[in-house]
């Protein structure tokens, strides 16, 4: 696991270099809701999701986030995951001297983490794909809302797919860093 962490930021930091530093100015933290619903390894309840949002283009964005339950037992499940997602509308952010259109819509594929198997063992466990039918705000306004983000999860180690779900994940940015003035 150490291993795929090491290689993933190395990628991120590398196609962030040819992408002209994007990296570097669009970075945010995310906090929300998330579920994996109808998955016989999760309880059922209400869990959280926290997270950092890394731009890596003006439309291709890496998040990288934990899950974990809230109800009906506190820290009961959990899953760290990692997602790449493409702005459909547009781009998030233009060429971060303005905002941009502030309104836009995510597709993104993920990998998590997690012990969603017979072995009770965490590893990576489940692929997702994921719609964010709505989004509100920019990494150069500082704040973007990602309204009702859903979609199928498969746990390709039981075999069993299961429907993901938040109803809300907001992401924080620094305005003035995405924008070049904080420096």
């Amino acid at each position: 696991m150490k291993k795929l962490i090491i290689v993933v930021l190395v990628l991120c930091i590398s196609f962030s270099v040819a992408a002209d530093s994007v990296l570097m100015k669009d970075i945010g933290f995310s906090f929300g809701h998330g579920n994996f619903l109808f998955d016989s390894y999760d309880p059922s309840g209400v869990g959280l999701l926290l997270g950092g949002t890394f731009g890596l283009t003006q439309r291709l964005e890496l998040d990288v986030c934990g899950m974990m339950m809230l109800t009906p037992l506190f820290g009961s499940d959990y899953s760290v995951g990692l997602e790449l997602a493409f702005a459909l509308m547009g781009e998030r952010v233009f060429d971060y001297d303005n905002a941009g259109l502030g309104i836009n819509s995510l597709v993104s594929i993920g990998l998590y983490a997690n012990d969603h198997n017979a072995e009770n063992r965490f590893l990576p466990t489940i692929i997702t794909l994921r719609l964010t039918p709505l989004t509100v705000g920019s990494p150069r306004t500082g704040r973007r809302e990602r309204m009702l983000p859903m979609g199928v999860a498969w746990n390709f180690l039981s075999g069993e797919f299961t429907f993901f779900f938040s109803a809300f994940i907001f992401d924080f940015y620094d305005s003035a860093r995405v924008s070049g003035r904080g420096r």
